[in-house]
């Protein structure tokens, strides 16, 4: 449904990431802004520290990012 429909949600998204742990690159889609729905900055952040730091992941991050600056952030 392209995002429209709520395919998988987890309450502990940290715990998540251990089972990717074996792939070398994390994709993070953040849908809420990509869908102009807000936005969930803070974890995705957390997240892809968590990759990095934790588990060695190289990280792509994608939604609702539609300028330089809010990619350099």
């Amino acid at each position: 449904m392209h995002g429209r429909k709520r395919e998988l949600a987890i309450a502990n998204v940290f715990g998540l990431l251990g089972k990717f742990k074996k792939y070398r690159w994390l994709h993070v889609i953040d849908l809420d802004a990509a869908m102009g729905k807000g936005a969930n900055d803070e974890l995705v952040r957390k997240v892809c520290k968590s990759a990095r730091k934790d588990f060695g992941m190289r990280v792509r991050i994608g939604g609702g990012i539609r300028t330089i600056s809010r990619a350099k952030e």
